[in-house]
């Protein structure tokens, strides 16, 4: 379950709206091969999304 601000922290809910950016001296990665040999690489980036869906982690007994 994705949770907000911290691990543990509350649970994020379907239709709230998800935004951030690269800490400084990092690249983020969008790429179309695990390898990550094509793909998009940018260094300054902000971005944002909504999340459609928040199930529980699995039961792991």
């Amino acid at each position: 379950m994705l949770s907000l601000r911290s691990l543990g922290g509350p649970p994020a809910n379907p239709g709230d709206l998800l935004t951030s950016s690269l800490t400084p001296g990092s690249t983020l990665s969008l790429t179309s091969t695990p390898s990550g040999g094509v793909g998009l690489f940018c260094q300054q980036s902000v971005w944002g999304g909504v999340l459609q869906a928040n199930p529980a982690l699995p039961d792991r007994r």
